[in-house]
Parts: C-alpha cells; structure tokens; sequence
C-alpha cells in the first residue's frame, strides 16, 4: 500500500488511509504519522489521515492532531479541528474549547466552532450555545451557524431558540 499513498488521485490515497487505518496495528500507526509528516496537497487526504490516527491511537492521537492544527496551512488545520471534533473525545472537546479563546481569526474560529457541533459531546453544545447567548461581535452568529448542522434536532432547535432570546 506504501506506493498508492503517492498514488496522482487523491480519492486513491484518501482510501488506502482508510485502509491502513482498519489494520490497526503500531506499524499502521507508524504509517500514518509518517503522512502527517510528509503532508498531502489534498486537506480531504489529510483529513482522513488525521481522524485514522485519532481512531488508532486514542488520547495520543489527539496530540498528535493538535499538533498539525497548529500548522500554518489553514486547510489542514481546518481537517485537524474537524477530525478532533469528529472523535468526540472529551479531551477534544476542551482543546477546542480552550483553542477558540486563543484564536482570533475569523475562518479559524469558524473551523473550531463547526469542529464542536460536529463532535455533538454535550461539553461542546452546552459551550456554542453559551457563545449564542452571550458572546461579542460576530461570536454568537458563528455559533449558531455552526449548529445549524443540527437543524432537525428539535430539542436543540428549542435550546437555540431560548439563547437567541435570551440575547
């Protein structure tokens, strides 16, 4: 599989990560850090490179994702919040959490906000609505577009109606 990792189609390399990703063995791991390492001009390839590593190695996977979301590549940043919300590990969550008050650009915190609805951990809910209620500026409009993704979760759908109000 090493070679279709080089392979010109990305959809290609995207599919052998997942199937490294299945084998789930240390050298699999190995495999996929290397990728982070070396990078892909896909961010989709390095998307599903980031959430194999989180599925394989856990909570060392998370600082392994974190590490490339600090990147200067604002597209594999993007895929390395996203994949960290779609972990839905609560360690996560609070890196999430805790990056969104560092962050000051508007498309980074986008990417975070979005990577916390996607993760559906009741933390990171609880937190966007909190932002909805009482955020600044452009804040609450960026949490409420982030759990528009939820549009048919009636019950969320109530919560976000109360923080809008309560505005």
């Amino acid at each position: 599989v090493i070679p279709l990792l080089g392979d010109g189609e990305w959809k290609v390399r995207a599919g052998v990560i997942r199937a490294i990703a299945v084998v789930g063995s240390e050298a699999a791991s190995l495999l996929l850090r290397l990728k982070i390492v070396n990078g892909d001009r896909e961010p989709e390839v390095m998307s599903e490179c980031f959430a194999a590593i989180l599925d394989l190695e856990g909570s060392e996977g998370v600082r392994v994702v974190a590490k490339a979301a600090s990147s200067g590549n604002p597209e594999f940043r993007e895929g390395a919040m996203l994949a960290r919300g779609a972990s839905r590990r609560a360690v996560a969550v609070e890196w999430l959490i805790g990056k969104f008050q560092s962050t000051i650009d508007r498309e980074g915190r986008r990417a975070i906000l979005l990577a916390l609805s996607t993760s559906r951990v009741e933390a990171a809910i609880d937190f966007l609505l909190e932002l909805m209620r009482s955020g600044t500026g452009l804040v609450p409009g960026q949490a409420e577009e982030a759990l528009k993704i939820h549009a048919r979760d009636e019950q969320l759908r109530a919560r976000m109606d109360e923080a809008i109000r309560s505005r």
